[in-house]
């Protein structure tokens, strides 16, 4: 009796360790959400960043409760180091050619989306308020942008070196989706090895709907990159929970 007592107890201590982590992430989840709400839709900065500082927070502590093996390729990738390198230039050499080949022409025309994107990118280097937005340098703008500034960020930085244009912008837009490309090859080297990466990477190249995201100016393209960063980074954390990838 004693024992299937103990049994009982050491169990209730398995499910408690184990539901700790996944309450601690939920917490994280509902601070977060309920920061970003503070900050775009009450407009109280302040408060939004308090609570997703917590979020933040709580997320550290729930991969520190995780305890999971550190993954790993496989020996037989890491001593091909040259294969693999090899495999990300032609996923990366199809890539480009799929986001920058006749760019200055296809597709034909200039959204009204596109060139709203473009003249608040110009605003932003200019150091003028772009329309609709709070600020000069606005962390959100409105319609019809209705979107976070950073992509509008990164193509004013590319203006400063190009040049500004229909191409121009659109080459930013290309490129970044090129980023996101390469950004899809590590995650899956980092989940399934060098052979995966290579398949997957080549079909996300030619993806239809990334490639035509990504060859004009629209922010959902660059999402994506975002996306298969937070995933990239977020599994690494809880896998491994290094400082350095919670960082990144």
């Amino acid at each position: 009796m004693v024992w299937e007592n103990i049994k009982m107890d050491a169990n209730s201590d398995t499910v408690k360790n184990k539901r700790t982590p996944l309450v601690f992430l939920c917490l994280s989840l509902i601070f977060s959400v309920w920061g970003q709400v503070f900050i775009y839709f009450k407009k109280d900065v302040s408060a939004g960043i308090v609570f997703f500082l917590i979020g933040v927070v709580l997320f550290v502590i729930s991969a520190r409760f995780l305890k999971t093996e550190v993954g790993e390729v496989s020996s037989e990738d890491r001593g091909n180091i040259r294969k693999n390198i090899g495999f990300f230039l032609i996923v990366m050499v199809v890539a480009a050619f799929f986001r920058f080949y006749s760019l200055d022409t296809v597709p034909v025309g200039f959204h009204r989306d596109e060139a709203k994107a473009s003249l608040d990118s110009y605003y932003i280097m200019q150091d003028k308020q772009p329309l609709n937005s709070f600020s000069k340098h606005p962390v959100y703008i409105g319609p019809i942008t209705d979107n976070p500034a950073m992509y509008n960020y990164l193509i004013a930085a590319v203006y400063q070196i190009i040049g500004v244009g229909v191409v121009e912008s659109r080459a930013a837009s290309a490129f970044l989706g090129l980023l996101a490309v390469a950004a899809m090859y590590f995650l899956l080297y980092y989940l399934f090895g060098g052979a995966a990466a290579f398949a997957g990477g080549i079909l996300f190249a030619a993806m239809k709907w990334h490639v035509a995201f990504v060859r004009i100016i629209f922010h959902s393209g660059f999402s994506v990159f975002i996306l298969i960063l937070v995933l990239y980074f977020g599994y690494k954390v809880f896998k491994e929970r290094r400082w350095r990838d919670f960082i990144f």
